[in-house]
């Protein structure tokens, strides 16, 4: 058995190089669409009907209740923010406290 030369495995090296760029395009690939799907939920969320505030604390709640809830949510930052926060936790296993139950 021989050992292998510098030619050799520059020739190794070279026949590698299709298969890792295929590989890096698919996985941005993949990432590219996690991504858009990520906003695609999150905006469909957004485009619920109805005030999340109100529909947890009930129509008759005092305006500084409404605030309140809205601050401790995040739901008073600005939509980027919103999704920033919300895809940052959901990357790291935290789905949030369900409205229904709040």
């Amino acid at each position: 058995m021989s050992t292998p030369t510098a030619a050799t495995t520059a020739t190794r090296m070279e026949s590698l190089w299709p298969m890792l760029r295929f590989l890096a395009a698919r996985f941005l690939g993949a990432v590219a669409i996690l991504l858009l799907g990520a906003v695609a939920v999150f905006l469909t969320m957004k485009a619920a009907p109805g005030d999340p505030a109100l529909t947890a604390l009930g129509e008759s709640a005092s305006p500084e209740a409404v605030a309140a809830f809205r601050a401790k949510y995040g739901l008073d930052h600005p939509l980027p923010v919103q999704f920033w926060l919300w895809l940052s936790g959901v990357l790291s296993g935290d789905f949030g406290n369900s409205l229904v139950v709040a």
